[in-house]
């Protein structure tokens, strides 16, 4: 929770998470399908109780400090977006039906539909989503645009396109707005990622260091004005 916390008090104003459900089919916040990765423990998350997985460290590579951190549940990650009026973007990972429509509930529970964006690769789970909820908005991932945006995701089911500033150019985004999708670029973080998106007209830019990055953007912002 502590990063959440960081990323909120840094300025962000959406906040990524993926999500993954244990072998007793409840839904946690955790990075990988494998929970060694991110804490001192070892196995698939799929495969742990969350008993188990709450055991483990999820903050022992920062420094004993942190060494009390723990995964969270969703449920606690949506009763504190609630809680700091934030944002919140879940990338759901490998979920069933039954857990999709659980995540979906907890959202709807929480009174956070308006404030949530859902994210996958899998068409079929944004469908699943925009069935149970219409006004949670869904984020649709991909690795790849070619020349053009897909005709398929030109409909009520996707409110987002997510990709690389390798793969997104003007003319794209240009598309995406003009279907009525937002345009989500994807990490700024790597070289010379930000200075292509600097030149794009993107409506969500992801970062794990978004006080600098929102620096950058408004000197950008700044020095165009001057022009």
């Amino acid at each position: 929770m502590i990063a959440f916390e960081l990323a909120k008090a840094a300025g962000a104003d959406l906040i990524e998470l993926d999500v993954r459900k244990t072998s007793d089919r409840e839904l946690v916040v955790i990075h990988s399908a494998d929970v060694s990765s991110t804490t001192n423990g070892n196995g698939r998350v799929a495969e742990l109780t969350l008993d188990e997985i709450r055991q483990l460290s999820a903050g022992f590579r920062f420094g004993s400090a942190f060494h009390s951190e723990r995964v969270p549940t969703l449920q606690e990650v949506l009763n504190w977006a609630k809680n700091v009026k934030t944002c919140l973007m879940l990338d759901l990972k490998k979920l069933d039906a039954e857990a999709i429509g659980s995540a979906v509930q907890l959202v709807r529970d929480h009174r956070l539909s308006e404030s949530t964006v859902i994210a996958s690769f899998d068409m079929s789970v944004l469908e699943a989503v925009k069935a149970q909820c219409s006004s949670i908005r869904t984020s649709l991932l991909v690795d790849r645009l070619a020349t053009k945006v897909p005709e398929f995701v030109c409909s009520s089911t996707v409110d987002m396109i997510q990709t690389s500033h390798a793969i997104w150019t003007a003319a794209l985004i240009t598309a995406a707005h003009e279907h009525g999708i937002s345009a989500c670029i994807w990490n700024v973080d790597v070289a010379g990622a930000l200075e292509v998106t600097l030149n794009l007209d993107a409506d969500v830019v992801m970062t794990s260091d978004p006080s600098s990055i929102s620096k950058r953007f408004a000197e950008a912002r700044r020095a165009y004005l001057k022009t």
